[in-house]
């Protein structure tokens, strides 16, 4: 689930708004409505509509004109190119997969995937997805392609010792359909995704681990690259949370999963634990000391897999990065429905605020993917765009 780049400001007559079949009605059919429906939905098979729908589009596209491709062209934020050059992601690029270790493959995957890759697994709504009429869509998060290799590869390996593990990454261009209010944000963008999945680990033993490798490729990444490229980093927290606070907040009753989601559309967050009336800090740099109330006993296993993950790898962390803060953000509801279990953020600050950089954590999609609930999974990935438009001086 990462942040979405913004982009530079350009002054440009106001675009006419995308036409998108998510503005479709089917009152728009009038009395052929019913007719419609039935023969989509009884008589033809997904193979026959995608055939259809082919004979259709083709066409409809031998009716166009230069003239009509090229007002389609100039009317379209999702037609626009980057305003960020070429060279400047291919520096990024190049650093990061440099980074990387020998254990990673680093992988340039297709630009479709099956149509509901995401949405199967994560809860994306598909229409914020480009579906083609050939049964695929457009990639919209590089993390859920990771993880269906992940779960292909890995399903190759049942005579190997359990524990060998699938370490993948990416660079990639997503596209996303929402529309946002906020006119910095683009549908397309590049970012820089890695993965790790595993058969038969422990669960916390393996997200404590991949927590602290990734945290550190991402440090260990944004460090170098500092004072290099016109890039200026500075500045580092990292946030680390455990998505399944908010979760079993929200099962126990305490919480309402409609009222979260509506609080982070609107305003990111809120104050989740004075509102329940939990007494902990929503944010706080050690966990030692910490204890909870009865009532809440069964958030335990979230923070004693938090307070381990301090005493065994933080320490390594901090002392390896003494000018990042660390921070235990315990009340993180970003990332509901797509993160499991342990999850973080790297913020850094760009002098108007701390931007969100980096983004990672645990799911259970490859597992899924797989029908294996033994099969574990961590990815995080950086937002190559946000990166160059905030810390680079060329792009001031």
């Amino acid at each position: 689930m990462f942040d979405r780049p913004p982009v530079t400001k350009i002054d440009k007559p106001e675009k006419e708004k995308d036409s998108s079949s998510r503005n479709f009605s089917l009152g728009k059919l009038g009395k052929d409505q019913a007719l419609m429906v039935e023969i989509v939905n009884s008589r033809l098979s997904p193979k026959d509509l995608y055939s259809v729908l082919l004979v259709l589009m083709s066409e409809n596209s031998k009716k166009k004109t230069p003239e009509r491709i090229f007002a389609e062209y100039a009317k379209s934020s999702l037609l626009e190119p980057s305003p960020i050059k070429k060279r400047d992601y291919l520096f990024l690029e190049n650093a990061l997969v440099s980074a990387l270790d020998d254990e990673y493959d680093c992988l340039e995957f297709s630009p479709v995937a099956p149509a509901g890759l995401c949405s199967s697994v994560n809860k994306n709504d598909p229409k914020t997805m480009l579906q083609t009429i050939k049964n695929s869509e457009l990639i919209s998060d590089p993390s859920v392609l990771l993880a269906i290799e992940s779960s292909k590869r890995l399903k190759g390996q049942k005579g190997e010792e359990v524990g060998r593990g699938i370490k993948l990454a990416t660079a990639h261009r997503v596209l996303r359909m929402q529309k946002f209010a906020n006119p910095e944000f683009t549908p397309h963008y590049n970012t820089f995704s890695i993965s790790s999945a595993e058969v038969g680990t422990d669960r916390r033993t393996f997200n404590m681990a991949k927590t602290f490798e990734q945290v550190d490729y991402f440090l260990d990444f944004l460090t170098s690259v500092h004072g290099t490229g016109g890039f200026e980093v500075g500045g580092m927290v990292v946030e680390i949370s455990d998505i399944s606070i908010i979760e079993k907040l929200i099962d126990s009753g305490k919480l309402d999963r409609a009222k979260v989601a509506g609080a982070l559309r609107s305003f990111g967050s809120m104050d989740y634990f004075s509102q329940i009336g939990l007494n902990i800090p929503r944010n706080t740099e050690s966990l030692n000391g910490l204890t909870l109330d009865s009532e809440y006993e069964y958030l335990e296993t979230a923070i004693r897999t938090l307070s381990e993950f301090e005493a065994t790898f933080l320490k390594v962390l901090k002392s390896k990065y003494p000018t990042v803060r660390f921070v235990f953000r315990l009340d993180r509801s970003a990332g509901i429905g797509y993160f499991d279990g342990m999850c973080y953020k790297i913020r850094v600050d760009d002098s108007k605020g701390m931007i969100p950089i980096v983004d990672g954590g645990a799911s259970d999609w490859a597992g899924k993917f797989s029908s294996n609930s033994k099969v574990r999974f961590y990815s995080s990935g950086i937002g190559m765009d946000v990166l160059i438009k905030k810390f680079n001086k060329k792009y001031e």
